[in-house]
């Protein structure tokens, strides 16, 4: 296979990887000709996403993005430092949109009950 990747690592997944030599694991596969890049992905704060890419000579890292939260886990601080290690980097879905969304609806659904009093206000309802 060309792209292995370990899925969702964090704070609650990565001490059972890193504690179960997935190093070996991972070497072995890839001098049998099984893999030929290894990466993961990540959902979690910046500071262990450090961990992690010192950890190992990953190929590429996958990082959630959005240029609106650029802090948010990994963020622009953890790409670069990826990047900066020579890893590729791949962006994957930007779930902070879905924090907008839900933070539109409300100040939407907030507004159309302020519209929707000043209204009865004026009618002197």
């Amino acid at each position: 296979m060309t792209f292995y990747l370990l899925h969702a690592l964090g704070q609650n997944f990565w001490p059972r990887v890193r504690d179960n030599d997935y190093k070996s694991f991972l070497e072995k596969a890839k001098k049998d000709g099984k893999i030929k890049y290894i990466g993961f992905s990540y959902h979690d704060d910046v500071d262990l996403f450090k961990e992690i890419v010192d950890d190992y000579d990953w190929d590429f890292c996958q990082i959630q993005l959005n240029y609106l939260d650029d802090t948010y886990q990994a963020g622009i601080e953890g790409m670069k430092y990826a990047s900066a290690k020579g890893m590729g980097v791949i962006i994957m879905d930007h779930c902070v949109v879905v924090r907008w969304r839900k933070l539109l609806q409300r100040t939407s659904e907030t507004c159309g009950i302020h519209a929707k009093q000043r209204e009865h206000q004026r009618m002197g309802s």
